[in-house]
């Protein structure tokens, strides 16, 4: 912009210099000229400059004379002193810090790369833990953090939070079971920063585990006693199938077992019913018989041909009545 102005004004005096005499100084009303109207392109220069906008997601924080303002300017259109005021324009939507790899990565809008985290376990065996981490700086706490922190706050203030929460949960368990532990884990770390962050200028959004990096000859040792949990659980499940294949043919064969002896049942019933009736049709005509009625029967079914063998009574002799009667 200086330099613009410096050529402006270098073309007006040379407009206000006569055509016949080049070499000669310009007038005094040539250089009153020159100087009215720098001071006047200065003038639009400062207050143009003075106007500033801010944008959305962010917040301006003013400073003045090295001092941070306490009030912030939400996004929009916005005036400042010129030469005293100073403002910086800050992030203030939701930062995501991201564990991951071996390196410190490039930051990006919102993202904030870092490696993963060296962990020892309750034995002292080191392993990995990869995560993300969000938050969110407050607003109108924005002055407060660069006056306490600078405009480095994550590295200064949250990195070591999060690094101590994290060895501090993380060694609680040892490498062989960390596993079966992944949720407790990502739990307490997370219920850990909510309390860590309770007193600082950030908001806390959340914390995910993203992945258990486990040395080489403990992830064989894992490796090999899953495999024998799921052999073991293959057995008990061969087990209880045998079982309930035995079940099933011993409930079968008590339930044919039942069926025939209600069969036999039911035949023995039928045949002492049967029995029974046969009886009692027995008597009944056993009492109903007279001798009168036997005698009246024999006569009814006699054919009327005499006997031809008959025994006296009383005297063990036998006549053949066939002989007599001739």
């Amino acid at each position: 912009m200086a330099s613009q102005i410096g050529s402006l004004l270098r073309r007006v005096a040379a407009a206000q210099q006569p055509q016949d005499q080049p070499g000669k100084r310009m007038n005094s009303f040539g250089f009153k000229g020159v100087i009215f109207i720098a001071l006047a392109l200065l003038a639009l220069v400062t207050v143009l400059g003075s106007f500033y906008t801010i944008d959305s997601g962010k917040v301006g924080v003013i400073q003045t004379f090295g001092r941070y303002q306490d009030v912030v300017s939400a996004p929009g259109l916005h005036w400042k002193r010129p030469f005293i005021d100073t403002v910086l324009e800050k992030d203030v939507k939701l930062q995501t810090a991201t564990y991951a790899g071996t390196d410190d990565g490039e930051d990006g809008d919102g993202i904030i790369n870092k490696p993963h985290l060296d962990v020892l376990d309750a034995k002292n065996v080191s392993y990995d833990i990869e995560l993300s981490v969000m938050f969110t700086p407050v607003a109108e706490k924005m002055p407060e953090i660069l006056s306490t922190y600078g405009e480095n706050y994550f590295d200064k203030k949250i990195n070591p939070i999060v690094r101590d929460v994290v060895r501090d949960v993380g060694g609680k368990y040892s490498v062989e079971s960390i596993a079966d532990h992944r949720d407790a884990i990502n739990s307490e770390i997370r219920s850990r920063l909510v309390e860590e962050f309770k007193n600082l200028p950030f908001l806390f959004g959340d914390a995910a585990l993203r992945k258990l990096q486990l040395p080489q000859n403990i992830m064989q040792k894992i490796v090999g006693v899953q495999e024998a949990k799921q052999e073991e659980e293959r057995l008990k499940i061969i087990n209880r199938q045998a079982e309930q294949n035995k079940q099933i043919t011993i409930t079968n064969a008590q339930a044919e077992k039942e069926k025939i002896i209600i069969a036999a049942q039911a035949d023995a019933e039928s045949t002492l019913t049967r029995a029974k009736a046969q009886a009692e049709a027995n008597q009944r005509i056993s009492q109903s018989l007279t001798p009168l009625l036997v005698k009246q029967n024999q006569v009814e079914k006699w054919s009327g041909t005499v006997p031809t063998v008959m025994s006296g009574e009383g005297t063990g002799l036998l006549f053949n009545m066939g002989e007599i009667g001739k």
